[in-house]
């Protein structure tokens, strides 16, 4: 049987860098501990430069409620597409929900 998932009822479209996120939850079996960032693949000849994984640091968490703070800037993250997701306390992710980060 698969866990269930913690279910983001919306995001923000795009966050400048530094910036805080407020992101509201439909639902969640266990409590927020962890968020973070996938940035889209952009593979050429078999090579992936651009997926990145960023971790977010978590300023809050609700059961409805989750506050983040966006990267610092373009030379941790740069400028474009991310996928977010947000973390349970059993390590179960959210399906992700689009972000757009950059200055």
């Amino acid at each position: 049987a698969l866990a269930p998932r913690p279910v983001i009822a919306s995001a923000p479209a795009s966050a400048r860098y530094r910036s805080t996120m407020t992101v509201r939850l439909k639902s969640t079996p266990g409590p927020i501990v962890r968020a973070a960032l996938v940035r889209l693949g952009s593979a050429t000849h078999a090579q992936d430069q651009e997926q990145r994984y960023f971790p977010l640091r978590l300023r809050s968490a609700s059961a409805t409620t989750v506050s983040l703070t966006a990267p610092s800037g373009a030379g941790v993250a740069p400028p474009g597409y991310y996928m977010l997701f947000v973390i349970d306390k059993y390590g179960v992710p959210s399906i992700a929900k689009m972000v757009r980060i950059g200055a």
